[in-house]
């Protein structure tokens, strides 16, 4: 953390105030790198204005600007590094603000390198965590997304494995349905009644609108 001035102050992605929360990469010495949506990043402050130094590797990624849990504004950061203002014109006393990621995974990553306060710049400590939190379980072992992974990532087999599993999967249960059908037609073909003939042809149409989707 440095302090340029007295109405200025600077504080580095490293500074333990500063909350994140998410899929963010620490593993470069610049710059915390937040890759996929819902990732946030969270200050208390006292200042007049704030501003985030930020650099996004396509220039297409949306953030919300959350102001003291209550307005939202928008954020695209350029591909640039440079400041991005995130408010201005604010009251003395305590301040909230939050960077939150409405982007998805394929809109690249955003380099945060942190924090400028102006103007009766002041850190403040960051939020006792909540102690009710919601475990979620996701789905992303069968999202598509998620096999397009970088050559160094840790969960590069884990992601191929999974697709291996889920494509062993779906050959059987594809070859399962195309033996129910022809049984099926068998079935109707050595039988002369009609209700049962119907209720056969009524089981094969919906087999084979299953086996196309």
């Amino acid at each position: 953390m440095s302090c340029k001035n007295n109405n200025e102050l600077v504080i580095p992605f490293s500074n333990s105030e500063i909350a994140f929360s998410g899929r963010i990469d620490f593993s470069q010495e610049e710059a915390a790198e937040i890759y996929w949506s819902g990732s946030s990043i969270k200050i208390n402050f006292e200042g007049e204005s704030i501003e985030a130094l930020l650099k996004d590797e396509s220039g297409d990624n949306y953030y919300n600007v959350i102001l003291d849990n209550d307005s939202i504004s928008i954020l695209r950061p350029s591909k640039v590094k440079q400041y991005h203002q995130l408010a201005s014109g604010l009251s003395k006393g305590k301040h909230t603000v939050e960077l939150f990621k409405r982007a998805e995974w394929d809109r690249g990553k955003t380099s945060f390198y942190g924090f400028k306060i102006n103007s009766g710049a002041k850190l403040l400590s960051k939020s006792a965590p909540k102690n009710r939190k919601i475990e979620f379980y996701g789905n992303d072992g069968v999202c598509l997304f998620k096999y397009f992974v970088d050559q160094d990532d840790p969960q590069k087999l884990f992601s191929w494995g999974m697709l291996g599993v889920n494509f062993f999967c779906f050959i059987i249960i594809s070859l399962s349905y195309l033996y129910i059908n022809l049984e099926s037609i068998k079935s109707g073909n050595s039988t002369n009644n009609r209700q049962a003939n119907d209720r056969n042809r009524r089981m094969q149409r919906k087999i084979s609108i299953i086996i196309e989707t």
